[in-house]
């Protein structure tokens, strides 16, 4: 069963083994963990049961039973019980019993559900025959690790989600009926008036925006498609200052950043009726060959746009006041970058510049980063994680927003960016910290992922 506070919409995965030998099992039990720390998998396994006394055929069945996805570990046991009806452990006969029985009942559905796993120490040759492994997906994990490829492969399985996405269906190619006669077509869209330049007043929808100096563009000028960004105001009654994401297409190709910007917009839909440290998604305009999504955000006395990029202290003007007060503020970020964790997005992309300052102690997301677009090996960020850097797959995750916002927290709160890879401790640059931040952003910002807090563990040393 799962822990109360364990969310939902993890897919129910119950680890069917044998006990082969008390280093098989030590195996298992660490590949059950890492799917339940590192990927957020609502695994099972026995040896989490109760330790009461209990009936073992009627507990395997209920653990069968309430699972969505039944992993079976692969081992010279497992395929002895599962191929034949030899005698064995009363756990694992019954659950080789149900397999064999779900197979016989419904092949294609039960080829889904049971997956067949074979961990460090054994070999595919240890699957068992019942599951088909030479027609049909296995899963060879050559290191328990989130990175591993095929522990990726698992993952994608288990959540229903492909490699890579299928694109939209096109609009019909036209034929022509007479080869002699041609048309000279552009295969570019009409040019935009609309495109964000500094100090410009440009009009979407009938909006009338005030473009500020500064704008943006995070993934440069090539390609089919350019993003910029920048600070606009609104004007009318009254006149807010906002937050501008355009991208521009140069073709007529649909484009993965006009889609991002479209599934930004849903996103922030869903998560500001719960989160107040978002911004609201005020538009989604669309204007000849651009997209632009505008940003607002809750009200204060503040009239004009600013980030915690202007606030960046100098390491003598920090006193303990100033400092808890930061990091005060900063803990309230917890709660959105949950809310994108549950809904297996990451913003990736933190730093003082992306965080608006509501007034003194509120602080808010200027946008979601790169939540809407998948993460890219090696993707550029203003305060990359080490996983970031890497040129192949890297495990980027919830893991990756903890490293980013303690990095925040770092500079804030000393007045020195961390170094990209061995920053001084948190307690040598900034003294006047309490012990609990200090300790909990030294961890966070530990090269290995694993070694991390979660967010809400950074918040709450945050706050102490």
């Amino acid at each position: 069963m799962p822990n109360p506070e364990e969310s939902a919409r993890s897919p129910r995965v119950y680890v069917f083994h044998a006990n082969d030998s008390e280093q098989h099992v030590a195996r298992v039990i660490e590949f059950a963990t890492m799917l339940r720390v590192r990927a957020g998998i609502d695994a099972n396994l026995p040896e989490w049961s109760p330790p009461q006394r209990t009936d073992q055929v009627i507990a395997e069945k209920r653990r069968f039973d309430e699972a969505e996805f039944v992993l079976i570990v692969a081992s010279p046991e497992m395929r002895r019980l599962m191929d034949s009806t030899q005698p064995g452990n009363p756990r694992v006969t019954t659950g080789a019993f149900l397999t064999r029985d779900d197979l016989a009942r419904d092949l294609s559905t039960s080829l889904k559900q049971k997956l067949p796993v074979v961990l460090p120490g054994t070999t595919t040759t240890d699957i068992p025959r019942m599951l088909a492994s030479y027609s049909t997906d296995k899963y060879q994990i050559s290191t328990i690790d989130i990175a591993d490829n095929e522990v990726q492969k698992l993952l994608r399985a288990l959540r229903d989600s492909p490699l890579h996405d299928k694109p939209p269906l096109g609009p019909r190619y036209p034929i022509a009926r007479d080869p002699e006669q041609h048309t000279s077509t552009s295969a570019d869209p009409p040019a935009a008036e609309v495109l964000l330049l500094a100090g410009e007043k440009i009009v979407l929808d009938g909006r009338t925006f005030i473009v500020h100096d500064g704008v943006e563009n995070p993934g440069g000028k090539g390609g089919p498609e350019i993003l910029r960004q920048a600070r606009a105001l609104l004007i009318g009654e009254p006149n807010e200052p906002v937050w501008l994401r355009q991208a521009e297409r140069k073709t007529h190709c649909a484009g993965e950043i006009c889609a991002a910007l479209a599934e930004e917009h849903d996103l922030l839909a869903e998560i500001s009726q719960e989160q107040q440290a978002v911004p609201r998604p005020l538009a989604l305009l669309d204007e000849g060959r651009t997209r632009t999504l505008v940003h607002s955000w809750p009200r204060s006395w503040r009239r004009r746009f600013e980030t915690l990029a202007e606030y960046i202290p100098n390491p003598d003007e920090l006193d303990a006041i100033t400092v808890r007060r930061t990091l005060a503020a900063l803990a309230g970020l917890a709660a959105p970058l949950e809310s994108l964790h549950h809904r297996g997005r990451n913003h990736r992309e933190l730093a003082p510049g992306s965080i608006v300052r509501i007034d003194d102690v509120h602080l808010a997301l200027r946008d979601l980063g790169g939540a809407a677009r998948p993460p890219v090996p090696g993707e550029p960020a203003p305060y990359p994680a080490p996983e970031q850097t890497l040129r192949a797959h890297g495990a980027i995750g919830p893991w990756t927003d903890v490293f980013q916002l303690a990095a925040v927290a770092y500079h804030q709160i000393s007045g020195h960016r961390p170094h990209d890879s061995n920053p001084l401790p948190a307690r040598v640059v900034c003294p006047v910290a309490p012990e609990d931040a200090r300790a909990s952003i030294d961890a966070a910002l530990d090269p290995v992922p694993a070694n991390r807090p979660t967010v809400a563990e950074l918040a709450a040393a945050f706050r102490k």
